[in-house]
């Protein structure tokens, strides 16, 4: 775990616009994520990762790597149009 002091100080640093483009989820990404989260059984995705995917599709991103930084459950993705 990063401890309380570094999580804090990189959320505050992710929320700046000069860092980061905050893109929050639409009703429709919600309704999509659940359909693949139900359709996908096969897979271990939970329902985060399953917006993460619908989000990234929505934006056009292609080229994806999860960042080895986890706040709890939720990860962080970057990627390239």
């Amino acid at each position: 775990r990063l401890g309380h002091t570094l999580a804090a100080r990189i959320a505050v640093e992710l929320f700046r616009e000069t860092t980061a483009e905050l893109v929050r989820i639409t009703e429709d990404d919600e309704r999509r994520a659940l359909e693949l989260f139900l359709r996908r059984r096969d897979q271990d995705y939970s329902f985060a990762d399953c917006t993460s995917f619908v989000v990234m599709r929505r934006l056009g991103l292609k080229n994806v790597r999860a960042v080895p930084l986890t706040f709890g459950t939720v990860h962080l993705y970057v990627g390239e149009k």
